[in-house]
């Protein structure tokens, strides 16, 4: 839905990174209607992508909206490389913080889907029990659109005849109308000589206080809501 997230991009703050490669075509300098291209044109092939939304205090980190890699791309470790953007952001906006200058660790924060948690887990995250979390805006697991695993290739799984109660079982063997699983990353800070070097680069100069229910709403992506939800009244 390209008009929803280009709103969540400009109301949110949300940032895209894609992931994309020069076809063997356009090296050759044919296009792919067979056309030669000029120099300045490749054509480029997009291998995937990450949606995500950098936050400060008190919980700085980020939080993933989406992510997804081509399916002839999967299995090749473009997932891991897509996930190592945000967690990057995340290394550099952990610090020292509180009246005793203890480290507060920037997290990366998702919702997988629970056919993709054991991707996740061999990443570094780990799941987060929401059981015990009270208030008025506290939400039950529920099933959400949540992050994929972009390394799993793409399986068709053979329907049989007998019909829908036949088709229900397969699709069942995924678990895909399971709640998705909150999950956390907390990444070690780089030296201050990398982190200098690459925060101009990876940062906004301005970067939004966290909020644990706009954070929700993205990590709930891919479609969000209008930040006007999200917004307390004047």
């Amino acid at each position: 839905n390209l008009p929803n997230f280009r709103r969540t991009q400009r109301e949110f703050g949300l940032k895209l990174s894609l992931l994309v490669e020069r076809t063997s075509l356009a090296a050759d300098g044919v296009a792919g209607n067979g056309a030669a291209t000029g120099e300045d044109e490749p054509e480029l092939d997009l291998i995937g992508f990450v949606a995500f939304k950098a936050w400060g205090d008190p919980a700085p980190g980020v939080s993933i909206g989406a992510v997804g890699v081509a399916a002839k791309y999967r299995g090749k470790g473009y997932g891991r490389k897509l996930m190592k953007v945000a967690e990057d952001r995340a290394a550099l906006l952990g610090g020292h913080r509180g009246p005793n200058g203890e480290f507060v660790p920037g997290e990366v924060r998702l919702r997988s889907l629970a056919t993709a948690v054991h991707f996740y887990e061999r990443l570094g995250y780990e799941r987060v029990d929401e059981e015990g979390e009270e208030g008025p805006d506290h939400r039950p697991p529920e099933r959400t659109p949540g992050c994929p695993d972009p390394e799993r290739s793409v399986v068709q799984v053979p329907v049989p005849a007998a019909g829908a109660a036949a088709a229900g079982e397969a699709a069942g063997e995924d678990d895909e109308d399971a709640p998705c699983v909150p999950m956390v990353r907390r990444c070690a800070p780089f030296s201050p000589r990398t982190a200098a070097k690459l925060a101009p680069g990876l940062l906004s100069p301005r970067i939004d206080a966290f909020s644990p229910k706009r954070a929700r709403a993205l990590e709930d992506g891919p479609t969000w809501p209008p930040i006007a939800d999200f917004m307390l009244p004047e």
